[in-house]
């Protein structure tokens, strides 16, 4: 089985098991590191400190190729939100200066769905999630 790119790989265990399945069938999965940068107990992510752990392991592992970062922010309202878009855009700079072989391959930050995309594309979204205004509310 074969996918576009995974979103949300959110810890080691998790990583490697992407990285062996996708090794075992020949393929370079395309992944997300996410982060919970709201911190909310209730929402997957890997906390701020330990995203370079995770994005160095993931950069040196055979199977999968990280892309990028993505975030789910607090369901506040869209302008609220902007720090939290912005320092997952800094966070991937850090990212690309500091691990060995990310670079500028790793340039997606998922960021940003119904209610908040415009503000994310204006912070460097390069993908926006939009379920909801394409399907409705579940």
């Amino acid at each position: 089985a074969r996918c576009a790119l995974i979103h949300s790989v959110d810890r080691r265990s998790l990583l490697d098991a992407i990285a062996a399945r996708s090794g075992k069938l020949g393929l370079e999965t395309r992944i997300l590191l996410e982060v919970n940068l709201g911190d909310e107990a209730s929402k997957s992510g890997c906390r701020e400190g330990e995203l370079l752990d995770l994005a160095t392991r993931a950069a040196a592992l055979d199977g999968v190729k990280p892309v990028g970062l993505m975030v789910i922010p607090p369901f506040w309202e869209p302008e609220t939100l902007r720090p939290f878009f912005r320092r997952l855009a800094e966070l991937r700079g850090a990212l690309r200066r500091q691990v060995p072989g990310l670079g500028d391959t790793f340039a997606e930050l998922s960021m940003g769905m119904s209610a908040d995309f415009e503000v994310a594309i204006e912070e460097g979204a390069t993908i926006v999630r939009v379920g909801t205004d394409l399907f409705g509310r579940r």
